[in-house]
């Protein structure tokens, strides 16, 4: 009889364990939208608790197989039957971590747990392929898989998308041997593909690999948020009928691109790939009249398209007997039509004739390297003949404007109102006046005439001093920091401020001239690899301490004590 009741008491335990368990999974339940989704696409998984608990979902489970995106909780409380039942839910984002069948693990709400749940993520091996059936996927295009060293690859990113998109974001490309520059702003238009409708939105690169071989530009990204037409509109109260709404996080990656970057094909003159060159000059004045002293302004300007403005080469110019040369500092700018890049060097030099006659300014030479030709091409500026003036002379001025005297003076019978009786000078003090007036208007024409002829003769004066305000220990100290700082733009600029101070008559354009003035060929050495370094692919790896532990020993010629009051030759010496 014991045994038979405790038998009864058994099973009445298990029973009342069997309906607890029942009770709690009706009181927790969960779900997702989709079952079966494609890589890259979000899945939402709603969990439903009707019990009186406050606590949420422990989501942690889930972070081995999803990345949670986002999620939100509504409540509602209905009164049945005079019984209140309240309910609350939560629509949480998943993103898949990878391809295969995933399990969504049981999600624990205070003692009750949901169910697991399986979801297939089918692979998009084939983005392209599968993009005619997705309502938004991304672009990727370069112009050409083949570049050179150097060159702009010309890399676009298209978002197309058929459905209401609700703001988001796309990754930046990133890689490590290569130069990035975003192009313009953003540009939206509509297409078609294969006879559905589309938003587009493109985003354009200019990209410049700095070394040969394979380059790889990673996929890009979209996060962003979508309206999610399976889903109900959410009313906020009751004074909003229609609702907002419901979006779906949505994150997409498109194709990695592959290229390859082919190196430069002749190592022994200067690297500029571009699609095209161009060498253009200006004058100021437009049309120049060259006079011996007087200072003409070249205007010279390189522009490359498909290149950019920091690798555009130095514009040496021919040295011209009879012809002082002084370069300003040189402006770089980039351009960009929305697809390429064109990089604009702009140098003016100031040339003032120091010897009259006829003289030949020498044609400048370019060599690039075309591109889309392959092959090598020379921008030229032809030569020019021009016709060099003597210098102004002191009796070659204006003819002063001659003053007509009024007609009363001129002609003493003339009629008046006056007495006949002879005129007394104290009688008419417009006399005095009109004296007084005519002094003064020939003392300011001599005054305007002296300042005319200083003006002429000062302005060689004034070009030449402009170029030697700097001591030689300032010069000699930028140098040094310079070569211990490796800065070899800033070193080449110290040398050529250093050589124009220490030999004013000589006009200092580049490092290879310099070089020649030194009799120690490890110095020369040094001077002629810092000019070939600044146009190399490795021009961050200069090493300036070697530089200035040749220049430092050197002994430095002083500079003239009579530069001090003239750097030129006179121009035009006296008494010619």
């Amino acid at each position: 009889m014991v045994i038979q009741y405790f038998s009864k008491f058994i099973l009445l335990m298990l029973l009342a364990l069997l309906l607890s368990n029942i009770a709690s999974a009706q009181n927790v339940t969960a779900r997702i939208d989709r079952t079966q989704i494609q890589e890259y696409e979000s899945v939402w998984l709603i969990i439903r608790s009707s019990s009186s608990s406050s606590q949420s979902p422990d989501l942690a489970p889930l972070e081995k197989d999803f990345d949670v995106l986002g999620q939100s909780k509504s409540s509602s409380v209905n009164i049945v039957n005079g019984k209140m039942e309240s309910n609350s839910e939560w629509s949480i984002n998943l993103m898949p971590k990878r391809t295969g069948e995933l399990q969504i693990p049981p999600i624990a709400i205070g003692d009750d747990f949901t169910s697991p749940i399986t979801l297939k993520v089918k692979p998009a091996s084939n983005l392209s392929d599968s993009n005619e059936n997705r309502n938004i996927f991304i672009e990727t295009e370069v112009e050409e898989r083949q570049v050179y060293v150097q060159s702009q690859i010309a890399y676009t990113v298209k978002l197309l998308y058929s459905v209401g998109l609700d703001g988001g974001s796309l990754t930046e490309p990133e890689l490590k041997n290569a130069v990035i520059e975003r192009l313009g702003e953003d540009i939206s238009y509509d297409t078609e593909r294969n006879g559905q409708h589309y938003k587009v939105i493109e985003r354009r690169y200019a990209i410049f690999p700095q070394n040969s071989g394979e380059l790889i530009i990673p996929a890009i990204e979209f996060n962003g948020q979508i309206i999610d037409g399976s889903r109900q509109p959410q009313r906020r109260n009751i004074f909003d009928p229609f609702g907002r709404q419901q979006t779906r996080p949505v994150r997409l990656k498109s194709e990695a691109v592959r290229m390859t970057v082919l190196p430069q094909p002749d190592q022994s003159t200067a690297w500029i790939p571009a699609r095209k060159l161009t060498l253009l000059e200006q004058w100021s004045p437009k049309t120049p009249e060259f006079r011996v002293g007087e200072p003409v302004t070249r205007t010279i300007q390189i522009q490359a398209e498909g290149l950019s403005a920091s690798l555009l080469p130095e514009i040496t110019l021919p040295a011209v007997d009879g012809i002082k040369i002084y370069p300003d500092q040189p402006v770089t700018e980039n351009k960009t039509d929305g697809s390429w890049m064109t990089g604009t060097r702009q140098e003016k030099i100031a040339m003032i004739p120091t010897t009259a006659g006829s003289l030949t300014l020498p044609e400048i030479n370019i060599t690039w390297w075309n591109t889309q030709t392959k092959k090598a091409q020379v921008a030229t500026l032809p030569a020019r003949n021009i016709e060099v003036l003597p210098a102004l002379t002191n009796g070659q001025t204006e003819q002063p404007v001659t003053l007509t005297p009024p007609s009363s003076l001129l002609d003493p019978t003339a009629n008046t109102n006056f007495s006949s009786q002879p005129p007394k000078i104290d009688q008419f003090p417009w006399y005095w006046l009109t004296l007084f007036f005519g002094i003064a208007w020939l003392v300011t024409l001599v005054a305007w005439w002296k300042a005319k002829h200083s003006t002429q003769i000062s302005t060689p004066a004034q070009v030449v001093n402009g170029i030697n305000n700097s001591s030689l220990r300032s010069v000699k100290k930028s140098l040094k920091t310079a070569c211990n700082n490796n800065d070899s733009r800033q070193a080449r600029t110290a040398l050529l401020n250093w050589a124009n101070i220490v030999w004013p008559t000589t006009q200092w354009t580049g490092l290879n001239s310099i070089a020649q003035q030194f009799n120690n060929p490890s110095l020369q050495s040094a001077i002629t690899e810092l000019d070939q370094n600044l146009y190399s692919n490795d021009a961050d790896t200069w090493n300036g301490k070697i530089l200035w532990d040749l220049i430092s020993k050197q002994e430095w010629p002083k500079k003239n004590s009579a530069s001090s009051h003239t750097v030129l030759s006179p121009l035009y010496p006296m008494g010619k």
